[in-house]
């Protein structure tokens, strides 16, 4: 229902947020960082 798509799209924001972070600098994820996601 809405709670699959909402999640669904959660899921592909994190993803395009990695992907943006990624672009921007390509350096392995800091432990600092694991948390917030």
């Amino acid at each position: 229902p809405l709670y699959v798509a909402f999640a669904q799209r959660k899921e592909e924001r994190k993803a395009m947020l990695q992907a943006q972070f990624s672009q921007m600098r390509p350096v392995p994820m800091t432990p600092s960082m694991a948390p917030r996601l």
